[in-house]
């Protein structure tokens, strides 16, 4: 099958054609789109009405992963330089780059050694700095010593996630700028299976710490088998190495154990490895001064308090909330923290969790992309709001019973197969973002599938990003969304079986198997509005050679 010809056909249907939808055009939020492809090395914005190229910028690396617009026009853009031997994880970066509007490198950071790798997402702050999520290595014998479960440390060793802040460099000497502030995973650890070893405590009653056993689960054959699948997938991409230490669903791992007291291989003969949270999203609250972060192995959502210094930050004490960098609250899977079992979870390998800001309906709300992946009902995706159980003071997440709230999500839109008319799936990356006008504009990455919906959950704008000018290989059999056929055109394609849509309609861009081609992959979408600063600058543009649809 001819992957380009598809795709573009699917482009140049309306929106209506595919999805069976009501028209609602005249609600559109208008601007541009800011993406990142995953195996291009430019980035784009994408004017949304004219589905035109309206300006790029050209880069030696691959992205790793998320690009930011600044208002002086500038591009903040995450990079992958790769040759990392240490950490080989799913979403692995390694440096940022801020490069002119006119496509001139200004200054470069390097965050990659063999003691910490920055991946996935960064956060510009307000007052210039930036959030890097980063990995840190601790061998085998620290994580033995620290509790973790001896079955389940592999010779990678452990590699927890820190939070850090730093002042960029200036210059185009590549460096890693001035640390500001950090916070680590390492220092707010709660076990309870080895009462000699540090961090012993009942994990029920310590909420605000990390199990760091907690990522350990029975799976089924069937689970086992799609994590392998999609390892495969991952690596088809590109998104992660050939030999890796990770267990988050975006990696793979080794299978070889450490020679630490007690380890031996798994009984199903796979060794949980070194990504043990595998947190892929970062985002900041300049109002009450917090850092939400997203750990895909745990299906949960962790807000912490910036006001800390990095001295309190180590302890449970300190900063506005007085709890130092313990945990303040914390909402998906309450098992993780022996307060609920399998039934009560509601997050699924999510990503992209997001502060609605200010100016935006919702604002002070979280939004998340529930990716869905191992969703007991079905693997379907589907975009959460929550109203934030701060207090009064908005110094303090109540906790009620043995769980934190909220029990319902504020808005929820997508759904699965015979659900609303509105279904998308990506079984990883993908975001969303509340725009001005109180629609949601969605980035389903798998397929590199953008959407524009109402509050009412109504389809405003889609754009499938085509395969340009991007090396082949071997074409990976991703599980994407799955569009609806245009109505009165048939059923849906029917999964096959394990639950993999296939059939004409079924799959998403790029046909194979019902899913798409990974090289259209997207990790998030920005709106950027007419208003934005920096989009003046395009009046003295020249025009881009090539379009993108």
């Amino acid at each position: 099958m001819m992957i380009l010809p598809l795709l573009l056909s699917l482009t140049l249907q309306s929106p209506q054609e595919r999805m069976g939808l009501t028209p609602h055009e005249d609600a559109l939020t208008p601007g541009y789109i800011l993406i990142a492809p995953l195996k291009s090395k430019t980035t784009f914005l994408i004017e949304k009405t004219s589905k035109k190229v309206a300006h790029k910028w050209e880069s030696s690396e691959l992205p790793g992963n998320s690009v930011y617009l600044m208002d002086d026009g500038d591009l903040l853009r995450t990079t992958a330089p790769g040759g990392n031997e240490v950490f080989k994880g799913g979403g692995a970066g390694g440096g940022v780059q801020r490069i002119s509007w006119e496509g001139d490198l200004i200054w470069e950071l390097d965050w990659s050694d063999d003691t910490r790798l920055s991946h996935h997402d960064i956060e510009p702050l307000p007052n210039g700095n930036l959030l890097l999520i980063s990995w840190e290595h601790k061998t085998a014998e620290e994580a033995f010593e620290a509790g973790r479960d001896p079955e389940y440390i592999n010779d990678s060793g452990i590699w927890p996630d820190y939070v850090v802040e730093v002042k960029p460099p200036v210059g185009l000497e590549a460096n890693a700028g001035e640390i500001v502030w950090e916070w680590h995973a390492w220092d707010h650890l709660v076990q309870e299976r080895a009462p000699s070893k540090a961090n012993y405590g009942k994990v029920a009653e310590l909420p605000g710490r990390i199990a760091i056993n907690g990522d350990l689960t029975i799976k089924t054959a069937a689970q086992l088998a799609r994590e392998a699948e999609l390892e495969e997938e991952m690596k088809g991409l590109g998104y992660i190495g050939d030999d890796s230490g990770d267990d988050s669903g975006d990696d793979g791992n080794d299978g070889k154990s450490q020679e630490v007291p007690g380890a031996k291989p798994d009984t199903q003969g796979r060794q949980k490895g070194g990504d043990w949270l595998h947190t892929n999203g970062i985002d900041y609250d300049p109002i009450h001064d917090l850092i939400v972060i997203s750990s895909r192995v745990f299906s949960e959502v962790w807000i912490i308090d910036h006001s800390t210094t990095t001295e309190e930050a180590r302890t449970s004490e300190g900063g506005r909330f007085g709890k130092g960098g313990d945990l303040l609250w914390r909402w998906g899977n309450p098992s993780r923290y022996g307060a609920g079992d399998a039934g009560d979870q509601t997050l699924f390998k999510q990503h992209d969790p997001s502060f609605i800001p200010e100016g935006s309906p919702g604002a002070g709300n979280l939004l998340i992309y529930n990716n869905g992946e191992g969703r007991p009902s079905g693997a379907y995706s589907s975009i959460v709001e929550l109203e934030l159980p701060l207090n009064e003071e908005g110094d303090a997440f109540p906790r009620f019973t043995d769980a934190f709230g909220p029990v319902q999500p504020a808005w929820e839109v997508g759904a699965k197969e015979g659900g609303p008319k509105l279904s998308f799936f990506s079984s990883f990356i993908s975001g969303a973002e509340r725009l001005t006008t109180g629609n949601t504009l969605i980035c389903v990455g798998a397929s590199g599938r953008i959407l524009e919906v109402t509050q009412e959950g109504e389809l405003v704008w889609e754009y499938v990003w085509p395969v340009q000018d991007l090396p082949a290989g071997r074409r990976p059999q991703g599980r994407g969304d799955r569009p609806n056929r245009p109505e009165g055109g048939g059923p849906p394609g029917k999964p096959r079986a394990g639950g993999r849509p296939g059939g004409p309609g079924g799959g998403g861009p790029g046909g194979g198997r019902g899913g798409p081609d990974l090289r259209n992959a997207i990790f998030r979408a920005i709106q950027i509005l007419p208003s934005h600063p920096g989009i003046a600058l395009l009046q003295n543009s020249p025009k881009p050679e090539s379009n993108a649809d």
